[in-house]
């Protein structure tokens, strides 16, 4: 290490450079201006081995890491590994019968039910470092990043964005996640296949969800506007929130990817008549969203028709040139239940797990290494499937 100045502040650095006027922190002969006299035989940055470029211990991240999607959802405690849905009314509603006076009391009639069942599936990241590069990166003056320190800090925030990917996906793409099957899937559900409907999409990446084929469990269908590659317009948004709240939705907001938000933007801007596309302040939290905050907390986000939208890097949309799909959601619990209609279940938060040298247990990994794991146990769930929906293949 050479054993230059150390230039704190740009006065430093103006005087070092310009000055020629010592300072207590430096030697006399450094500010000599003959010091800079000109020289042939100058050792410059070029000169091999005297100077190397030093990096600094952050690293800058060159793209998007909004977990929008896993932010917004209510997060619940995992209570019961599945739940009962009445999916038909008795015949007394689709059949009224009329009393009259002193006529024999109507036979009873049932309703439907179904039981579904449930599995919290995991999401994990792992990363391992060499026993060498922990110390350089902690121990060394080396121009040294990505120590443990340094890792558990990326990989958390990692941990968040692949469950945030995994909750925007396309069906097709989730179903072919390794290992994972739409009959026996390993990871949450994604949002495009619990908002779905097996009589708009007929494909199989979106005919089974909790284990129903939807082709005759027609009570997990949603509602889907397919535009076929038409332009989105009004009319789009007005069918689909009446479509929700006709099958008793109270939707809560609206998730959709940046390219839908611009063109959402766009067929509102020159409204001047309605404010359609307003402005409400809210609070992120694990409960997903929350009420408005007022003048002091939270912040500010668009609304669409008084719902607040969240938009997010990870919501896609069809292959083909088609905007990302807008979802409709309703995370409410209006009936008081210990789960909203639409949330993650947490069965384990997300956890972190080390072993390694560090911790003096190397066997454990059989490395002369460490390796960390975040790791969460959860699924993503609708109790009420007909009260989702979303509009897709829009341009």
């Amino acid at each position: 290490m050479s054993e230059g100045p150390i230039l704190k502040t740009i006065f430093d650095m103006e005087r070092y450079y310009y000055g020629g006027v010592q300072v207590d922190a430096f030697s006399s002969d450094r500010f000599d201006p003959t010091y800079f006299m000109k020289t042939d035989a100058i050792h410059g940055i070029g000169t091999t081995g005297l100077w190397n470029r030093i990096y600094g211990a952050n690293a800058w991240a060159q793209f998007n890491r909004d977990v929008n999607i896993f932010g917004a959802l209510p997060k619940v405690a995992w209570i019961h590994s599945g739940f009962r849905a009445l999916t038909n009314r008795s015949d007394f509603y689709n059949t009224i019968v009329g009393i009259d006076s002193g006529m024999t009391i109507p036979d009873a009639k049932t309703m439907s039910w179904e039981q579904v069942s449930l599995t919290p599936q995991i999401v994990s990241v792992v990363f391992e470092i060499s026993a060498q590069l922990e110390y350089l990166a902690r121990q060394g003056h080396d121009d040294a990043i990505a120590g443990l320190a340094h890792l558990r800090m990326q990989y958390a925030i990692e941990q968040a964005e692949v469950t945030n990917k995994i909750l925007g996906m396309q069906a097709s793409d989730w179903a072919n996640i390794s290992g994972n099957s739409v009959s026996s899937p390993i990871s949450p559900y994604p949002l495009d296949l619990i908002v779905g409907d097996y009589t708009v999409e007929a494909d199989n990446n979106h005919r089974y969800l909790y284990g129903f084929d939807r082709s005759t469990a027609t009570w997990l269908n949603s509602n889907v506007i397919d535009k076929a590659g038409a332009e989105l317009i009004d009319d789009d948004i007005i069918d689909l929130i009446k479509k929700v709240r006709k099958n008793g939705a109270n939707p809560t907001l609206w998730v959709m990817g940046y390219e839908a938000y611009a063109k959402v933007q766009k067929m509102y801007s020159s409204e001047v008549r309605y404010n359609v596309l307003g402005e409400k302040k809210v609070k992120m939290s694990v409960n997903g969203i929350a009420t408005p905050e007022g003048h002091d907390a939270g912040f500010s986000i668009s609304t669409l028709y008084g719902i607040p939208v969240i938009v997010s890097k990870d919501v896609t949309g069809r292959s083909g040139g088609y905007l990302e799909n807008i979802y409709l959601l309703d995370t409410s619990n209006p009936e008081g239940f210990e789960y909203p209609r639409l949330g993650v279940w947490v069965a384990k938060p997300v956890q972190y797990n080390e072993a390694g040298v560090s911790t003096g247990n190397p066997f454990a990994i059989g490395k002369y290494a460490d390796k960390g794991m975040y790791w969460m146990m959860a699924n993503n769930v609708s109790t009420f499937c007909k009260a989702q929906g979303k509009i897709i293949k829009a341009t």
